[in-house]
């Protein structure tokens, strides 16, 4: 965290050199006055404080959005934007061994990675019907402890569930730790693909389960930061996450059999 606040103070430091260099080199009132002046509006002095006003708010908003991409870009290991996920029971610590198995859990949540913190404002998860190729609402979550490097993220998150499950897995409320580590092969639809854990380290059993998560490619600009995008991309492809996750599951108890 410290290097990304670091690497984006010196990019803003840059910027702001660069932003008040070339609004010194454009002399907007002179532009302005000559723009009237040929158009024939040099008597509305209104008007042109009017139009000096809006030009330095445009350039402002130009300059805002060229920091944004720099941050983007340049700003060490971002990971803002939605996600994807699906989740698996660890099946040796199943809640309820029915015939039937424990629901595995889908959901997305957003990552607002900012230079001096990084939180999970917006999560909402589902229990995936496998039987009915149908999501049901389990509950929302959030998490103000994230931390992030250039293979892994990790963060600590309060589970509040609306939804309770007679297979379900995981208990209903619980603070939990959710480990995530890169993976280097192609996601379903998006990118950045991680697998991990996560486990309720506030139920006595400790109750966990295996993960699968990748980031949702960039939609069209009215489309970024809306939920209903991710719950589309999520409902799309909510078979696919469950079984890479199982996947992951069997990798993983394959090692620790060994």
């Amino acid at each position: 965290m410290l290097k990304d606040k670091n690497r984006y103070n010196l990019i803003k430091a840059g910027f702001l050199i660069l932003s008040a260099w070339l609004t010194l080199q454009t002399d907007l009132d002179n532009l302005i006055h000559k723009f009237m002046v040929n158009h024939k509006f040099d008597q509305h002095i209104g008007l042109r404080n009017l139009l000096v006003s809006f030009a330095i708010a445009v350039m402002a908003l130009i300059f805002l959005f060229i920091e944004g991409i720099l941050w983007k870009y340049f700003g060490g290991y971002n990971r803002n934007g939605w996600w994807v996920y699906g989740l698996v029971d660890d099946e040796e610590t199943t809640v309820n061994n029915s015939e039937e198995g424990a629901k595995p859990i889908v959901g997305y949540f957003y990552v607002d990675h900012k230079p001096n913190e990084i939180t999970v404002s917006r999560a909402h998860c589902f229990y995936y019907d496998e039987k009915n190729v149908s999501l049901i609402k389990r509950g929302d979550w959030q998490s103000n402890k994230v931390w992030v490097s250039k293979k892994a993220i990790q963060l600590v998150y309060d589970m509040r569930a609306d939804e309770v499950h007679e297979n379900m897995f995981m208990p209903r409320t619980y603070i939990g730790f959710m480990q995530l580590d890169a993976n280097s092969e192609n996601g379903i639809s998006g990118t950045d693909v991680h697998n991990g854990f996560v486990v309720a380290v506030t139920d006595e059993h400790n109750h966990g389960g295996y993960m699968y998560c990748e980031r949702i490619k960039k939609a069209w600009f009215f489309w970024r930061g809306k939920a209903k995008y991710a719950e589309q991309v999520l409902e799309e492809n909510a078979y696919e996450l469950v079984d890479k996750a199982k996947k992951f599951r069997k990798q993983r108890i394959c090692v620790r059999t060994q």
